[in-house]
């Protein structure tokens, strides 16, 4: 039997993913036209207790007074205002990865995942918990409203994910400005939104969005698309057992790796794919040894380096981590295989890994 160890990221939280799926980039004209009318609004939503907000924008101007995503719950004005951020913290005429976080009781902020200046109004105590409304576009003075004109801010965005979560500085700088797209599968997705029709795409159910913009365009950081293997892969049991990857079921327990080359045995944990008979190109990789492993060509796999790479990006001659060690990579073909499957097992560092032997 040749044993190939593989390890099994599926695409939350690592760099240079270029292929987002079904976004829409949204065109807020700011001072320009009828600047109130544009915006997009979860209302009502009441955020975790403990949350991590993540979007890609793009703003056209750097006015302090120009207030691009903003917070509200029950009355009054300002005193509505949970926490809003301004135009001024963000780079002008470029994309940028922004993330805030809030931990129970302390906020931060990071742009392409440096940590910066949380500013003037940071996420108060008194923002979860209770049904409120969080809109990008405009700054709220009643829930859900209130917008004036004077500040109303010229941007782009693309992509909203909310995470029941506060991610550490060290896991928002590990992707950084590279992350390109939102895993739907993750455990700790509360609620995304990437679509013209503002549905939930996280499969919980959270609030639709109203989306009002002069202009819409393709977007590029949305839904990554899936890593997966064929019907036929197989999964080594912690019976010694190899398994059809088409034929799991939740509680198999599977050799998995834990990121740094230790492998272990544990549980599946979810099965996002049907049954199926859908076709796909994979990349065949085969090792010096003869060991071989079938993925896609977004898969990540782990090199001697310790690096995780796509297979698209590997060359023959490069170095791979196997379950016997460090092998050479002999051959790359590409082959047209029937079923598309993934699976997760434990979450390690907020990551699900399965790692799975091919016989």
């Amino acid at each position: 039997m040749k044993v190939f160890a593989l390890l099994l990221l599926l695409l939350f939280e690592f760099p240079n993913v270029a292929n987002a799926e079904g976004s829409t980039q949204w065109h807020f004209d700011g001072h320009d036209g009828t600047p109130t009318d544009h915006f997009f609004r979860l209302n009502p939503i009441t955020l975790p207790t403990e949350f991590t907000i993540e979007t890609w924008v793009k703003s056209m101007s750097d006015l302090t007074g120009d207030w691009w995503m903003s917070y509200a719950i029950g009355s009054g004005n300002p005193a509505s205002n949970c926490f809003i951020q301004s135009s001024n913290k963000l780079p002008v005429g470029a994309w940028a990865h922004f993330v805030m976080t809030w931990d129970g009781s302390d906020t931060k902020i990071y742009i392409d995942g440096v940590e910066g200046n949380v500013g003037s109004h940071p996420v108060k105590a008194k923002c979860t918990g209770s049904p409120g409304s969080l809109v990008f576009g405009q700054e709220q003075d009643t829930v859900g409203g209130g917008f004036a004109s004077s500040q109303s801010p010229h941007i782009w965005l693309d992509t909203v994910a909310i995470y029941d979560r506060a991610y550490s500085s060290s896991e928002v700088a590990e992707y950084g400005q590279d992350k390109k797209c939102v895993d739907v599968n993750d455990v700790d997705l509360w609620g995304a939104w990437y679509t013209n029709d503002g549905v939930d795409q996280s499969g919980n159910n959270r609030a639709t969005a109203d989306i009002f913009t002069d202009a819409t365009a393709v977007g590029a950081y949305g839904h990554c698309s899936g890593t997966c293997f064929h019907a036929d892969g197989t999964v080594l049991l912690e019976s010694g057992v190899p398994k059809y990857f088409s034929e799991l079921s939740l509680g198999d327990v599977v050799q998995t790796s834990d990121g740094s080359g230790t492998f272990s045995f544990n549980p599946v944990l979810t099965l996002p794919h049907a049954k199926n008979t859908q076709t796909a190109t994979f990349l065949n990789l085969t090792t010096e040894t003869g060991k071989s492993v079938i993925m896609t060509p977004d898969h990540y796999i782990s090199n001697c380096a310790g690096k995780e790479i796509t297979s698209e990006n590997l060359l023959v001659g490069g170095c791979l981590k196997t379950i016997d060690g460090s092998e050479t990579l002999f051959e790359i073909n590409s082959v047209k295989k029937s079923g598309i499957y993934t699976a997760t097992t434990k979450v390690y560092r907020g990551r699900r890994y399965l790692s799975f032997p091919i016989l």
